[in-house]
């Protein structure tokens, strides 16, 4: 058979698209000003950007790991990490077309796409630990 049917439990997702939600909603909210002389904190923002796309893609592995699915596979992971950073350029996206306030911004993907795989890791970790 090409294509295995997914045991897919919604419950267990349920925290990842809370955490979804929220991402939303920070991400519709206005943007800090940040003035000239201090862009140097620029960094904060980025690694703001790196933590919650970390934690949203640890809260879809659990969504996997919940269901019993086996998180070695590879498909799965690749999966994760790519919805992660696609919902992160989505974000960027949204912000630029809907949100007054709100800009696009490649180093935001960047470090979008960077807590997805920060996010693999972290797991990885846990399941290892756990078994």
């Amino acid at each position: 058979m090409i294509c295995k049917k997914v045991d897919f439990n919604l419950k267990n997702f349920i925290p990842a698209i809370i955490w979804a939600i929220i991402i939303l909603y920070l991400s519709a909210s206005s943007g800090v000003k940040i003035p000239e002389s201090l862009s140097n904190l620029n960094a904060v923002d980025k690694i703001g950007h790196i933590a919650i796309y970390a934690i949203f893609s640890v809260l879809v592995f659990y969504g996997f790991y919940g269901s019993g699915k086996k998180i070695t596979n590879r498909l799965i992971l690749l999966w994760v990490v790519g919805f992660s950073s696609f919902y992160g350029f989505l974000m960027e996206l949204l912000q630029f077309t809907f949100f007054t306030g709100r800009y696009f911004e490649v180093l935001d993907i960047i470090a979008n796409i960077i807590g997805s795989f920060l996010g693999l890791l972290v797991f990885k970790v846990f399941i290892n630990k756990k078994s």
